[in-house]
């Protein structure tokens, strides 16, 4: 796939993060002072009056735009019609929801992990729910439709069928893993799990004086290096708003702002020590950003403005966005046939089988 493809997607996500974390709290940003620039931010900051989210990221685009652009690039690729379809048509979704009266409530609750669900799910072209994931009161709980997942690649799960009735005695929930069933790991098992591999303080968390931090962070750069104005085309979607800025400028000011606030948590330096903006393409990059009622309704950016000279010729001069639709409500119910994992075991057979 294009290099320009994965740059977007990784635009989105970090777009994604961002809005998600200025919704957590309260700021001294331009919001409310009836600008386009403040209404968008404003629109942001109330999602955390909101006690359920779901963020649901896909392409607008076609199967047959896929498959040519996977074929153009450095590193080609071909994809089956099938292969092209699931991804045209597919979906990531992530939802949120706590039990506390809003998110902005439940991040100066000390209980409010417990108090909070999340599911992921992934969704591919006309086979839905190819991977799901959520996390319930601290339980964890995941499936995989391994025959849907194999279909695309051809794979033969007989090998796995039969190590699965091998040891069906011992690991009695590989069979149903592999027939697309529930699997749940509870809380104290994973617990457990994390003293055994050296992790028995808490898992690091972002408290509310640093989440603060990191929202006036992000609102600085977005104040900053951003512009808005309002257009007159939203349709469906809602009230249009287009912000833009060149996008070497936004990511150096981001990750010159973010360092500190992330600094001292794990694993930070190891993602983002080596991140260096001057790499990224200087470009006056806009973001579509839908607004419904007030609410925070869409965000769509078109991955061919990241599209180098030689790029893009393969983009046929059309549009290629990547949508993130925003709803205030989410579905996460627990599963009732879930079926527990014993990780004693399972750690146990594989340290046999290696």
């Amino acid at each position: 796939m294009l290099t320009t493809t994965r740059r977007g997607i990784a635009a989105v996500a970090v777009l994604a993060a961002t809005v998600t974390g200025l919704s957590a709290c309260g700021s001294s940003s331009p919001s409310g002072d009836g600008t386009p620039k403040g209404v968008v931010v404003s629109a942001i900051e109330n999602l955390g009056d909101e006690n359920a989210l779901t963020f649901t990221l896909k392409l607008d685009t076609s199967a047959d735009d896929v498959k040519r652009l996977a074929a153009s690039g450095p590193d080609p690729s071909t994809l089956t019609d099938a292969q092209a379809k699931a991804i045209a048509d597919g979906s990531v979704v992530l939802a949120v929801k706590t039990t506390a009266t809003s998110f902005k409530a439940a991040q100066s609750d000390p209980n409010a992990s417990k108090k909070s669900s999340v599911g992921f799910t992934l969704n591919a072209g006309d086979k839905p729910k190819l991977i799901e994931v959520r996390a319930i009161n601290g339980d964890l709980y995941a499936r995989v439709d391994f025959q849907k997942l194999a279909s695309y690649g051809d794979s033969d799960l007989s090998e796995l069928q039969s190590k699965a009735q091998k040891y069906s005695s011992t690991l009695p929930f590989l069979k149903p893993a592999l027939a697309g069933g529930w699997l749940k790991i509870p809380a104290d098992d994973l617990q457990q799990l994390l003293k055994a591999s050296g992790g028995a303080r808490p898992a690091p968390s972002i408290d509310p004086s640093r989440a603060a931090g990191i929202q006036q962070a992000i609102l600085g750069v977005l104040d900053k290096d951003v512009t808005a104005t309002k257009a007159d085309d939203g349709g469906d979607l809602g009230d249009h708003y287009v912000l833009s800025g060149s996008s070497r400028v936004v990511a150096t000011d981001l990750v010159n702002a973010l360092k500190p606030q992330f600094a001292g948590l794990p694993g930070f330096s190891e993602a983002f020590g080596d991140a260096n903006p001057a790499d990224v393409p200087d470009k006056n990059v806009k973001v579509d950003v839908y607004l419904k009622g007030g609410k925070l309704n869409a965000i769509k950016l078109d991955l061919a403005q990241f599209a180098s000279p030689a790029d893009a010729p393969a983009f046929n001069g059309k549009p290629f966005y990547l949508e993130l639709d925003i709803d205030d409500s989410a579905s996460i119910s627990t599963p009732s046939d879930a079926t527990d994992v014993n990780l004693g075991a399972l750690l146990g057979g594989l340290i046999k089988a290696s």
